[in-house]
């Protein structure tokens, strides 16, 4: 285990209207590794790719009428644990510990308060909203759209300090490292077993069932997308990059796997959080780039400090560097 501060995580990652920065975003490209409720990635569901009507609900304690975007809706509840978008209310509140107010497994944004406190807070991010760019204190705004949402607790306030334990190896991490040497191990081997090894199986399959996805082959059967081990591997590093999103192990993913240029470089899109509104006619949804990133090889190493260089003489620096 180790310590984790909770002040930093308020201040930072909670939206202008908690007193916090804004200063935490997901971006698009990670929104879009979730997968859908079906337990498939999102360019292999037709049918969430052609959703385009938004959800709309009043919420129980004030009776505000939100607009959920289509992208938002099935998903897994990764998605939703992990991720504030925009028209989500927080269960963070004052401190007041929150339940769910959906019946339907599908919809996993509106949140009431068991107890006390005020009513559930709006996650506003277009530009007259109340955590929009129109509001913000010199450079603290929501950059895109989305916020972290995975570390903060259900009963923390703006004012909590001090530090909470998170794990540094979990459950988690272990069934999909089993299932990925496994899979690794059977792709060398001509792949015979790829459909059936239990030790790829087993592991993913317990990792699936805690949160309510279905087992990949069968997803994946029911939508008629045949499994290879192209594919296989593709959907073993998505659900790794989503299982353990934020826990400091994408970076190292992306060099072992040789991905980091495909995954760190090129443009970061998000919505236009110039645009007012978050109705379903806003201009606000519309899919815009705001940060342009470039990979260098070089980058798959960290450079060796010179003063450890200066010690030992036989050490050369690391390529590009």
């Amino acid at each position: 285990m180790q310590a984790i501060s909770a002040g930093f995580i308020n201040t930072s990652a909670l939206p202008l209207s908690f007193q916090s920065y804004s200063g935490i975003s997901p971006t698009q490209q990670h929104a879009d590794e979730y997968f859908t409720s079906k337990g498939l990635m999102t360019k292999d569901d037709s049918e969430w790719r052609t959703r385009t009507a938004f959800f709309s609900y009043k919420t129980s304690k004030d009776n505000r009428q939100i607009y959920i975007h289509p992208k938002f809706q099935k998903r897994d509840p990764r998605f939703y644990a992990n991720i504030l978008f925009p028209g989500q209310h927080s269960y963070y509140m004052d401190g007041s510990s929150v339940t769910s107010e959906n019946k339907d497994k599908d919809r996993k944004w509106s949140w009431a308060l068991s107890s006390g406190g005020n009513t559930g807070r709006l996650f506003d991010p277009w530009y007259d909203g109340a955590d929009g760019f129109g509001k913000k204190s010199g450079r603290d705004y929501c950059i895109n759209g989305y916020l972290l949402y995975k570390w903060v607790a259900h009963t923390f306030t703006t004012t909590t300090r001090g530090d909470w334990l998170i794990p540094i190896f979990r459950y988690g991490e272990l069934l999909l490292n089993t299932a990925e040497c496994a899979f690794e191990k059977s792709a060398a081997a001509g792949g015979g077993d790829l459909l059936s090894n239990p030790d790829i199986w087993d592991n993913w399959n317990e990792l699936r069932a805690r949160v309510g996805l279905p087992d990949v082959r069968s997803a994946y059967r029911a939508a008629g997308i045949p499994l290879d081990a192209k594919k296989i591997r593709e959907l073993i590093h998505t659900e790794r990059r989503v299982e353990l999103a934020f826990e400091g192990l994408r970076y190292f993913d992306n060099r072992r796997w040789l991905e980091a240029r495909e995954k760190e470089e090129g443009t970061r899109l998000g919505f236009s959080i110039l645009s007012p509104g978050g109705g379903p006619t806003s201009s606000f949804w519309n899919q815009t780039p705001y940060q342009n990133l470039v990979f260098y090889d070089r980058k798959y190493f960290m450079p060796i400090p010179q003063d450890e260089l200066n010690k030992n003489p036989a050490l050369s620096q690391n390529p590009g560097w």
